[in-house]
């Protein structure tokens, strides 16, 4: 949960001025929300070579260094600059890992980019909007399949669900997070739902 916002404008002003202790306070409620954002985007060739939390620390570092310029002219909420530094980090991340080694890489062992934790944090924000009301035995069983068609989804799908059913963020707010249109957040909003649909649809038949 994030800071009151009186109390997080009086820690970005002192992080901003310098202050380390309050450039801690001032992420630490922000940390696990980013570190979950990060292994939600990054490429599943890249969780073979580092963690997410290596792609947070690094994103760190350049929070700490452009605090002063945001806290001058605050382009966007805090956290979505945050995220935007995190996203570009693993953005140079996965050039450097992935593209300029692409052969040894693509050899090493695939893992899925979402943990189990987040899995079943979207799993259960979906399942009464996707499954419906149901008998605790065929809901145990249902999420099962559930969880296995949010492992499928493409990326893209994957984040606007996480934004809107997890983060409780409106279509409008996760479209200028991901720097997308509202139209197309609305489009991969629907075209997600529909695919989950499809393949517990599938998995029941």
């Amino acid at each position: 949960m994030s800071e009151p916002p009186e109390r997080e404008e009086a820690l970005l002003q002192r992080a901003a001025s310098g202050d380390q202790r309050a450039f801690a306070d001032l992420m630490e409620p922000w940390r696990q929300r980013l570190r979950t954002a990060i292994a939600l985007r990054m490429d599943q060739r890249l969780g073979v070579r580092i963690d997410p939390s290596d792609v947070l620390q690094e994103a760190m570092v350049v929070a700490s260094l452009e605090l002063g310029k945001y806290a001058a002219t605050r382009p966007m909420p805090f956290y979505d600059w945050l995220q935007k530094l995190a996203f570009q980090k693993l953005i140079d991340l996965q050039r450097r890992h992935i593209f300029a080694d692409r052969r040894s890489i693509l050899r090493e062992e695939r893992r899925s980019q979402w943990n189990d934790t987040t899995l079943h944090h979207l799993a259960k924000s979906l399942s009464g909007y996707i499954l419906g009301p149901q008998s605790a035995a065929l809901a145990a069983e249902r999420e099962v399949q559930l969880l296995a068609a949010l492992a499928s989804l493409e990326n893209a799908y994957q984040e606007i669900l996480y934004m809107h059913y997890v983060e409780n963020r409106s279509l409008t707010e996760a479209a200028e997070s991901l720097e997308i249109s509202p139209s197309t957040a609305r489009t991969r909003h629907y075209r997600a739902l529909r695919k989950l649909r499809e393949l517990l649809r599938d998995q029941s038949s």
